[in-house]
């Protein structure tokens, strides 16, 4: 039945309009339909709703059109009921004639569930049909800009942030961007714009960068209330609740209360309170004020405030968690979360059952954001009552979470999954890794910490999912990302098949051949899924299978994990493992202060003092409880996470040594173990590391800068006399360039300047000449299967360390792109210093040693004082790790 609002509009104009006037407004809603003007639009549209016969008359593009001007009062719940009703009714006629009206269908439709935001897949659904059905439409400046806002609204789904932001650019970059009298559509996109760049926050470290970005996203919201200011838009109370919560984060308590004053002054009678409302509790839970007084205003304003759309609902439970997790209400936490899965915020289960439950909730981003909750609440539930049946759930759920989060994240991109796993998805390994820890605790055996272990790497695993194509091509990975293109495609199929039964034969017959190509690709890609077997693992364990025995009895394993509930540890040998937590308070300022005293002092100075006090304190924070476990002499991989990135564990001290102490008899860490580093263990299974580079076997690339080549001669020559073939770039170099050098070689050495960024991930570069660089994606694009890799470059292992993920250094693109082992460097290299270095690491790895090895004796050369005086220092070899 068709609701008040829309009765009201068709039944209060009692004559019934002759069929030429009829035919006139539609002519004239096509006509604008393709040149886009606001103003006539929604004054056509008054009109034909005004001259509508009775409901059960309406014809399909006259219910289309009485649906859009439901939507443009803000009667949505009119709109969504007529739209689903007018695009049925048009699928029933199934006429190529009704193009047209099947696109404005599907356009509002795909507009009306993006506010509901319920049934998302509906978004997805009817963004596909109205890009399948523009394709047969003319050209359009105005189609393509609402289709541009349609995409942007499917992105916003999946939390493809950076995606959107760069498409609401490239559209306002256009020159007919302004030229386009389409204010509502300008306003919409440039709210997604904003709520892009506000979604990015955790794409920055500084507070002064976070500023910007609120910044230029509070900007492109000013920019929407002057769009939607131009025609007194009831939907401009949207734009000014972001731009309440822009100030709560940004401005002062009385400039925030003047935002709310007026967005309180522009509401529309329907919804009085709705905008403030949600305004207010972001503000608090963005700019973390006061939640008790928050909690006060919530339960005040909240129960008289009529439901909107479930994205009200939703945050008002956003704010509740926050606030149970942050009290440690792990009942309330619980309640909350239950509930998401009954009254269908992600599922309407019936009764509970909490060990069922992973079986019954769909493998959808929003239930596994609400499988988190419930971990969170169990977890904490564990820690206060030491209930044992709670940690059980928790692991069972963390688990799932594990084995299936992005297995079936279907166009979600890689850096939308990076927003995913720093938004939520951290604190669901956060209590994954805190429940793992917990039952180690209660059955401390070498099983319980391998599980603690396996989760720990699982979040690194993360960074496999990058550039999927590209790896699968060329590592043979993986399941998931088969999984995920075979979704794909079946919803592609699906919105084919749906566009040709709604838009008649002709239509039909136009997309059979993409119809057949995109169903070929469908049975190739089942046949290889079915091939791979269903042991393989997916989601975040993706190639995260422990060591196996042989390996370990080759070398241990110390893996660390930096969480926001502390910083973890795992070591492990053939036959044991041990689990233990470090104190988290200091650590990190400790790890600085000790890197700048070794990039910074004189040996024989008086500061001598502090890095012996330091070295030794680090030591027995972070290694010795695994002393006993890690056989001195036995090679050690060690997959450091966070601040632990950038530390040389060669350089602590084992012992406290008075500060006469010095050179050759310091006791480093360095002469207990031939040492190692990798990402994360994913990683390090892209290539062990551990081949043989005999001289007589070297074919060698090497890339230098172009006023760097004369300094670095001694080593370029070394390569020159002791390698096999020997091919030499100095200076500029494109993609191509570097990859016919170093297709013929397994190792590649560079001789360059470098700069990582520890703020933003995308400005990691090395230098080629003064002008000429190459970045991390070009790196990354490369084909190193297998190659070493020496960067004789500054900081190259430098870059924005992510939770769980480590350091995205430029050392880390090198990893990506299939590079064996990489050689680099944890500050500026000490240029005569690194040179010592670097000939003694070929001398040793020519003669038989693996990379890790040869970087040892290396270093061990120097820092026991068989090298060139005062170089034992580990300010001279402690930076340059491998």
């Amino acid at each position: 039945m068709i609701g008040t609002c829309c009765t009201l509009l068709l039944l209060g104009f009692g004559c019934q309009p002759k069929p030429p006037q009829q035919q006139l407004l539609h002519q004239q809603l096509l006509d604008n339909q393709l040149s886009g003007q606001d103003t006539v639009r929604r004054k056509l549209l008054a009109e034909t709703a005004a001259a509508a016969p009775l409901v059960a008359d309406l014809s399909g593009p006259f219910l289309v059109y009485a649906a859009e001007h439901a939507y443009e009062t803000l009667h949505y719940e009119d709109a969504l009921e007529m739209g689903r009703h007018a695009f049925w009714s048009l699928t029933a006629e199934s006429s190529d004639e009704q193009l047209p009206a099947l696109y404005r269908a599907a356009s509002l439709l795909c507009k009306l569930h993006y506010e509901y935001w319920n049934h998302t897949d509906s978004i997805a659904f009817y963004q596909g049909l109205a890009r399948e059905f523009r394709r047969e439409l003319p050209e359009s400046e105005a189609l393509d800009l609402d289709l541009a806002l349609l995409e942007a609204m499917k992105l916003r789904i999946n939390y493809n942030w950076p995606v959107i932001e760069d498409l609401v650019d490239s559209v306002r970059a256009d020159p007919s961007y302004a030229r386009l009298e389409l204010a509502d559509t300008k306003a919409q996109l440039s709210l997604l714009l904003a709520l892009s760049l506000r979604k990015q926050r955790g794409d920055v470290r500084s507070e002064a960068e976070l500023m910007q970005l609120f910044a230029r996203s509070r900007q492109a919201n000013e920019e929407a209330i002057a769009e939607y200011g131009q025609f007194a838009s009831p939907r401009i109370g949207q734009a000014l609740e972001d731009f309440a919560l822009y100030q709560a984060v940004l401005g002062s308590d009385e400039e925030f209360a003047a935002a709310c004053a007026a967005l309180d002054a522009s509401q529309n009678p329907a919804y009085p309170e709705r905008y403030g409302f949600t305004a207010r509790l972001k503000g608090f839970r963005i700019s973390q004020r006061d939640a008790v007084a928050a909690l006060a205003y919530y339960q005040e304003v909240y129960p008289r405030i009529p439901a909107f759309n479930t994205l009200l609902t939703d945050e008002t439970n956003y704010f509740l968690e926050e606030v149970a997790k942050q009290q440690k209400d792990h009942q309330q936490l619980w309640r909350l979360a239950a509930a998401a899965v009954q009254n269908g915020r992600c599922a309407r289960l019936g009764a509970i059952a909490p060990a069922q439950l992973t079986e019954q909730l769909p493998n959808t981003t929003v239930c596994n954001n609400v499988l988190i909750d419930l971990t969170v609440a169990k977890v904490i539930e564990y820690q206060q009552t030491r209930n044992e049946e709670a940690l059980a759930l928790a692991n069972h759920y963390s688990d799932y979470l594990l084995r299936h989060w992005t297995s079936d994240q279907t166009g979600t991109t890689d850096k939308a999954l990076l927003y995913q796993f720093d938004g939520w998805g951290a604190e669901g390994l956060d209590a994954a890794i805190v429940a793992a820890f917990e039952n180690w605790k209660t059955k401390p055996g070498r099983a319980e910490a391998l599980a603690l272990f396996q989760r720990m790497d699982a979040a690194k695993a993360l960074l496999l999912r990058r550039e999927s194509a590209k790896r699968d091509e060329k590592l043979g990975l993986p399941r998931h990302v088969l999984r995920d293109s075979l979704i794909g495609l079946e919803q592609q199929i699906g919105i084919l098949t749906a566009a040709g039964e709604a838009a008649g034969p002709r239509f039909a017959a136009q997309v059979a051949p993409r119809r057949a190509v995109l169903s070929a690709a469908h049975a190739t890609l089942s046949k290889r899924l079915g091939e791979l077997g269903a042991a393989d693992n997916t989601g975040l364990l993706l190639k995260t299978d422990l060591p196996a025995a042989a390996q370990l009895g080759q070398e241990n394993v110390l893996a660390f994990s930096w969480t926001k509930s502390g910083v973890f540890a795992v070591a492990v040998n053939e036959r044991e493992a041990i689990a233990y937590q470090i104190e988290a308070d200091g650590l990190e300022e400790e790890i600085a202060s000790f890197r700048s005293l070794l990039q910074n002092i004189r040996p024989g100075s008086g500061e001598i003092a502090s890095y012996h006090e330091l070295a030794h304190r680090l030591y027995q924070r972070l290694l010795l409880p695994a002393d006993a476990l890690l056989a001195i002499n036995k090679p050690l991989l060690i997959l450091p996470d966070g601040p632990l990135s950038g530390l040389p564990f060669e350089a602590l001290l084992t012992e406290k040594k008075p500060a006469t102490a010095v050179g050759a008899q310091s006791p480093f860490f360095l002469r207990r173990h031939p040492i190692r580093y990798a990402p994360s263990w994913a990683v390090d299974r892209i290539d062990t590391g551990r081949n043989v580079y005999l001289a007589e076997e070297s074919d060698i690339g090497l890339v230098a800068h172009s006023l760097l080549k004369t300094y670095f001669q001694a080593t370029h020559d070394t390569l020159r006399a002791r390698g096999r073939r020997y091919v030499e770039h100095v200076g500029k170099a494109d993609r191509n360039t570097l990859q016919r050098l170093v297709e013929g070689a397994n190792i590649v050495h560079f001789s360059t300047h470098a700069k990582g960024n520890p703020d933003r991930l995308q400005d990691n570069y090395i230098f080629l000449s003064p002008q000429d660089s190459i970045n991390a994606s070009l790196i990354e694009d490369l084909d190193l299967r297998g190659k070493l890799i020496v960067l004789a470059a500054c900081e190259t292992q430098v870059g924005q360390q992510r939770f769980g993920e480590g350091t995205f250094s430029i050392s880390r693109s090198f990893r990506l792109a299939g590079a064996g082992h990489v050689i680099s460097s944890l500050w500026q290299v000490k240029g005569k210093a690194t040179q010592e270095l670097l000939l003694e690491f070929y001398r040793q790895l020519f003669d038989g040693h693996s990379p890790a090895e040869a970087l040892w004796r290396a270093k061990m050369k120097l820092a026991t004082g068989q090298g060139t005086e005062g170089y034992w220092w580990p300010g001279a070899w402690g930076g340059v790790v491998g």
